[in-house]
């Protein structure tokens, strides 16, 4: 039990970092003059009504995998959004289908063009001042 516990304190002490990180990369790219934006994207595991193919993939991938991967999303969720301009797009290609998935993370060009939707609204309602 002493090894999962330390495990879980070393992965918080990670999303302390990708905190602070992700703050030094909003600085530099606003020392452009630009706008840091922050996507979290689907991925196979956290699909809503997995298909046939999802769940057999997700198989593929093992048990121990998908834990890990759903435990860093957990990690991750809260970080990016406490990123000023963020977007959370986990739902994005929940009823694309057939399945975008290549792989647990890896898309077609349609699952791609799902998630480029998000984010073009998102830049769209920034530009109106929204």
């Amino acid at each position: 039990m002493l090894a999962v516990e330390r495990a879980h304190l070393m992965a918080e002490q990670h999303a302390g970092d990708r905190v602070a990180h992700l703050g030094l990369a909003g600085l530099g790219v606003a020392a452009q003059g630009r706008l840091l934006i922050v996507v979290l994207q689907p991925n196979l595991f956290i699909q809503a009504s997995p298909t046939d193919y999802e769940r057999s993939l997700s198989e593929l991938c093992g048990e121990g995998f998908r834990r890990a991967v759903l435990e860093d999303y957990g990690l991750f969720d809260p970080v990016v959004r406490r990123s000023p301009n963020h977007i959370v797009a986990t739902e994005a290609m929940d009823a694309l289908q057939p399945s975008p998935y290549l792989d647990w993370m890896h898309v077609t060009s349609s699952g791609n063009e799902c998630v480029a939707e998000v984010v073009a609204g998102f830049v769209a309602d920034l530009l109106a001042g929204n």
